[in-house]
């Protein structure tokens, strides 16, 4: 912020050995670079997401080009309800909360029901004017989605952006039914093998799209064909 600087301090919390740490993530890289089609890299990332951070339920929530959302991978425990292929308004995730996916990447809720905590004193006393908190990890959610979560008795989330040409393709939500603080290393591991996620994601809808585009061109030179030749 300018020439300020601002110290965010949390618990260090679980500690994971790093060699199978690392691991894990080579692991997780490698399956998802073996999908054959986008959806599949969906489906296995929501999987191995849930395998990595332990989250009751981890959903692949993809936008459409009105800012619609549409759950079209899942991963969950078996007693809970499945949400795959349910729609939701772009209300739902307003244009601000999304510009605050693009510049932060990744955002976590450990308790749900812990109480927000005012910023003391309220105005910078140098500057006079509030704090820039778009990029603190410690920044408290807006009180409508903590209701949100609560009506749906969700306790903890950690949603991660999918961007890929600097722009927000859907997001990886995870939820847990009680409390769940994920630290800040982990979070760091999360937001990257969500950058590789979309990159490969991004990669594999581009391959998609040229082979259809292949196929029409195939087709049209053929009836084009057909038609020169049987006038």
């Amino acid at each position: 912020t300018g020439k300020q600087l601002i110290i965010e301090l949390e618990p260090i919390g679980q500690q994971i050995e790093q060699i199978y740490y690392q691991q894990q993530m080579t692991d997780i890289i490698t399956e998802l670079g073996s999908a054959e089609t986008d959806l599949e890299m969906c489906d296995r990332a929501a999987h191995l997401i849930k395998d990595f951070l332990e989250y009751d339920r981890v959903m692949i929530y993809k936008f459409d080009a009105q800012w619609n959302g549409e759950v079209v991978s899942e991963a969950k425990e078996e007693h809970l309800e499945s949400w795959l292929d349910l729609h939701y308004p772009a209300s739902d995730i307003p244009q601000q909360a999304r510009k605050l996916f693009l510049k932060q990447g990744v955002r976590m809720i450990a308790d749900v029901a812990s109480d927000a905590v005012s910023i003391v004193p309220e105005l910078d006393p140098k500057l006079q004017e509030p704090l820039d908190l778009t990029r603190s990890e410690l920044r408290a959610v807006s009180p409508i989605h903590i209701e949100y979560l609560v009506n749906m008795k969700v306790g903890a989330t950690l949603t991660a952006a999918i961007i890929f040409n600097n722009t927000l393709w859907g997001l990886i939500a995870c939820h847990h039914y009680s409390p769940k603080f994920i630290n800040y290393q982990q979070r760091l591991s999360c937001k990257f093998l969500t950058q590789v996620f979309s990159s490969q994601l991004g990669m594999k809808s581009s391959n998609v799209e040229l082979v259809k585009i292949n196929d029409a061109n195939s087709i049209r030179n053929t009836l084009v064909e057909q038609m020169s030749r049987e006038w």
